[in-house]
């Protein structure tokens, strides 16, 4: 495969698992259900998502592309799930507040403190602005995440070259 064609490879599969992950996040706010369970899908969507960083990674080198091309690669897929799941959640919590029965990042925050309604939570203070810087500073703690997930595919794939080689 030439450099364009796994650069589109990535945003495809990115634009996949972030649109799964936008919609999750997005109506999962709508009706209640246990946040344990919640978040246990959650985490597993996110491991796809590392997982499919990986293959990435993993891609690149066997197409006997650059460490650098393999990170651009990986950046373009980190940006496009970040752009499509914060997208969406800020969208739901500027637009449907009203109609959201909870957020489930902030559950026991918003429990903690007694609020009755999702649009009161968001309108207290500056919750929805912090809440929102929250989500930002996230991606960037994700970042590093998605950048090891997409090397260890690169770098396993070297790994498994040289042990042919050794042979």
């Amino acid at each position: 495969m030439n450099r364009h064609q796994l650069l589109s490879q990535s945003v495809q599969m990115a634009f996949v698992i972030g649109g799964v992950l936008a919609i999750y996040i997005s109506l999962t706010t709508f009706w209640l259900f246990p946040h344990r369970e919640w978040l246990t899908v959650h985490n597993l969507l996110v491991v796809i998502s590392l997982a499919l960083t990986a293959f990435v990674g993993y891609q690149f080198r066997v197409a006997q592309r650059s460490i650098s091309e393999m990170l651009l690669g990986v950046g373009l897929f980190f940006s496009v799930i970040m752009l499509l799941y914060i997208g969406s959640y800020a969208a739901t919590t500027a637009w449907f507040a009203d109609g959201m029965a909870w957020i489930p990042f902030f559950y026991h925050d918003y429990n903690r403190h007694g609020f009755t309604s999702v649009s009161d939570y968001l309108n207290h203070r500056n919750n929805y602005r912090e809440l929102l810087e929250l989500q930002i500073f996230s991606f960037v703690i994700g970042s590093v995440m998605y950048i090891v997930a997409g090397s260890v595919g690169y770098v396993g794939r070297v790994l498994l070259d040289a042990l042919k080689e050794g042979r």
